[in-house]
Order: C-alpha cells, then structure tokens, then sequence
C-alpha cells in the first residue's frame, strides 16, 4: 500500500433573511400571510475558483385555508480530493460484455484521478400548496413539484456505463486481438483493461411531483384516528454522458427513481393503547434500456405491510417508578416478501430493495422516563 495525502483550504460563510411582510397585525383582502425568504453561500477553495449562489423563496396565503411557497436555489460543488487527485489504483472485476454476447469476463480495472474536473453547478425549483379541506374537519391536501438540473455533474463512471458507451469514452476499453473464433463470431477480442475516473457529465434533471393527504378523523368516540398518505411521481430523469449529447430518458429504468413511489399510515391511540399500520409501494422498472444490448428484464414493482401496538403506563408500576413506560410489539414485512433479484454481487438492490432484504421481522420495544 502506497500512503497518500492530500489537503485544500475551504473558507465558507452563510446568511439567511426571513421577512415577513404580512401577517395577523396587518393582513389584506387576499393576503392573509406573505414571507419571503433570501439567503446566500459564498465559498473559496485553495485552487479552485471561487462560488457564489443564491436562494430565493416565498410564502403566499390568501385565505387561512389555503397555502402557496416556492422557491429557487443554485448549487455549486467543487470536485472533491478524491475524485481529482486521488492515487491511482488496480483491481479486478468480471463484467457481462455486451459486444460478445454478454459473455463473463475477468478483466482489470485500473481507476484514476481526473486532474480536469470541472466544478458541478445545479439549479432547484419547487412550488407547492397545500389546502385545509373546508368541507371536511381535519382533511389537509398538499402537493409539490420539483425540478433540479445539474451541470457538468460529476460521476463516478461504473464499468456497465464504460462499455454500453466506448465511442463517448474512447480510450477507456482496451481489448485483446480478436482471434479466429472472434471473428467468426462477429465478435471482437475480448476487454483487458478497463479505465475508470470521475468525469463530467452534461446535464442532469429530475422533475417530480408529491401528493399529500392527511387526515385527523374529528370524532373520538373510537379512540384518535389519523390517516397520512404520500405519493411521488417521478415525471422526467434524463442525464447526459458527455456534454452536447443526445438525453437518455432514465423514468422506468435502473438508474432513475421509480416511476411511483407511495407510503401512508394509519394511526390510532385510545386511552394507554395506540397502535399504527402502514403501507409502502414502489412501482417496477425496467434494467439496462440504454445499453448497447437492452434487457428484457423487468423489476417487479414491490409492496410492503407493517404492524406495530404500544402500551403506556398511565400510573407507576413499582412504588413511585414506572409511571409512563411503553411496551411496544411489531411486525414489519408482514407478507415475508424477498427483494427481487438484481445483477450485483449481493444479489439485490440494497439501495432501493433494502427494507425486504430481512423479510419478515418481529420487533419488541421498552422505554422507560427518568
């Protein structure tokens, strides 16, 4: 092992403004709440250029029941050591080469630092509402649309992105000669060595959208009731490999959020007993669409149930101790699913399948004030 250091001076400041313009004291016909909110980042980093980037946001109410905010914000990342200075490393690795029919192949990966990062730059939007239902006690509706964009984000190229796209990275695929069966097969030689490092990517946008409900059931003649449900959309994800290519539309495929994802819950409390059920969805995806030899493999789309029940002790339990204990039980992934399976070395997508990956567990809990 070969020690390496490296350091940089970061000088950072951060100032926010919150201004509200019009509240209870001086509200208008129409205007029942106003805000506006400015704040700003300044950084210098030892060797890079320097950032400023701003936000913006405001707060709009013209009646109590109803609520509009928005915002803008930048961003600004410089590249980290790790990704321009780190040493460079060899290790090995088997890919699926998909010019030879997707053909197992121990090969070695040789990753390198990129002295030419360019910084990232990002833009955020965001605009929402949310209405306190008239016309029914306790129903509040919400939802939000976001947009982010980032330019010449900076990526770690994994070794799939590497051979789905050899013409946008000349240079980083290093084949054997192709030999007499190669070409008889069509095929060409074989991957030696692949180069891996941080680059630049053009740019990178994800447009969303979340739904809202939340629902407090007025009467309490069954104990307190509470209903929450949460919907994401994602509408749009495209990134560009290089700058001034073409878009790949990534919605439905693996290297984009799902499509739909929801969660909601019920909750219940009467007297020393409360308990809660909830529910999550993921929608399914396809793998690998923009590759040089599609998939045919889908992603199921997943759900996921769990229970959980609470006891507190209103009085003490030992002499003058115990008062406000809670003894809670629970089940989660009540169905026993399993994570559908995914081409890594763990068999499944811990970032997006994690919570099937124990299938079903139980669970007790005990908490006790001092």
């Amino acid at each position: 092992v070969t020690p390496y250091t490296s350091k940089r001076t970061t000088r950072a400041a951060f100032s926010e403004l919150q201004v509200p313009l019009v509240g209870k004291a001086n509200r208008l016909p129409l205007v029942e709440r106003l805000e506006a909110n400015l704040a700003g980042r300044y950084e210098d980093i030892t060797g890079q250029e320097s950032s400023r980037v701003p936000k913006y946001g405001a707060t709009w109410s013209p009646i109590r029941a109803l609520l509009f905010r928005g915002s803008y914000s930048e961003g600004f990342r410089s590249p980290g050591l790790t990704e321009n200075r780190r040493p460079t490393t060899t290790t090995t690795s088997t890919i699926n080469d998909p010019l030879r029919g997707n053909t197992p192949t121990a090969v070695t990966v040789v990753t390198r630092p990129n002295p030419d990062l360019a910084a990232e730059t990002s833009t955020n939007k965001f605009l929402g509402a949310v209405v306190e239902a008239p016309w029914v006690k306790g129903l509040t509706l919400s939802v939000n649309y976001y947009q982010t964009e980032q330019r010449n984000a900076i990526q770690s190229l994994s070794t799939t992105v590497i051979l789905n796209n050899p013409t946008l990275f000349p240079g980083f695929v290093v084949r054997n000669a192709p030999t007499a069966a190669d070409t008889a097969a069509g095929w060409p030689g074989a991957v030696n060595t692949l180069y891996s490092q941080y680059v630049n990517f053009g740019v990178i946008r994800n447009d969303s959208i979340d739904y809202g409900v939340d629902y407090r059931i007025p009467s309490e003649r069954l104990g307190r009731w509470r209903l929450n449900v949460n919907a994401a959309k994602t509408i749009k994800q495209t990134r560009q490999l290089a700058v001034g290519t073409a878009p790949i539309n990534d919605v439905g495929d693996t290297y984009s959020s799902p499509r739909w994802n929801l969660s909601s819950s019920l909750f219940w409390s009467k007297g020393p007993w409360s308990a809660s059920s909830s529910f999550s969805y993921m929608s399914g995806f396809n793998s690998n669409q923009a590759g040089i030899v599609p998939s045919t493999y889908t992603t199921p789309a997943m759900h996921k149930i769990d229970l959980r029940a609470t006891y507190e002790f209103k009085q003490a339990v030992w002499g003058k101790f115990g008062k406000g204990m809670r003894l809670g039980v629970g089940v989660a992934n009540l169905e026993d699913k399993e994570p559908p399976f995914f081409n890594n070395i763990y068999g499944f997508n811990a970032g997006l399948h994690g919570r099937w990956a124990f299938g079903r567990t139980f669970e007790t809990s005990f908490a006790i004030p001092f």
